[in-house]
């Protein structure tokens, strides 16, 4: 729930709730822009979320999922603190 915590924004699909990172900086995660890629959705063009989110609100104090990539990885990629993202997921359309 948002107890007030953290930093606050109001979005035509709710109200997010972010975390106050370093150097007084609002960071707000996990923020999906679209539906999950799954069942009829999977392997298609993304499908933008048009609804308001559950109760209201959205946490989005920690990141979202990264979409599932070559095992073998990317020398490009910039690695995350893996101590703290979760685990690769098909469900990945997040900012």
């Amino acid at each position: 729930s948002l107890a007030g915590a953290g930093p606050l924004v109001e979005t035509p699909l709710g109200t997010a709730e972010g975390i106050t990172a370093a150097a007084g900086v609002e960071r707000f995660a996990g923020i999906p822009y679209a539906l999950p890629p799954v069942g009829q959705r999977r392997f298609a063009a993304a499908v933008l979320s048009d609804g308001p989110w559950p109760q209201g609100h959205l946490d989005a104090r920690r990141l979202g999922a990264p979409c599932i990539n070559n095992p073998l990885g990317d020398p490009r990629s910039v690695p995350l603190d893996e101590d703290h993202a979760p685990p690769p997921s098909e469900d990945c359309l997040q900012l």
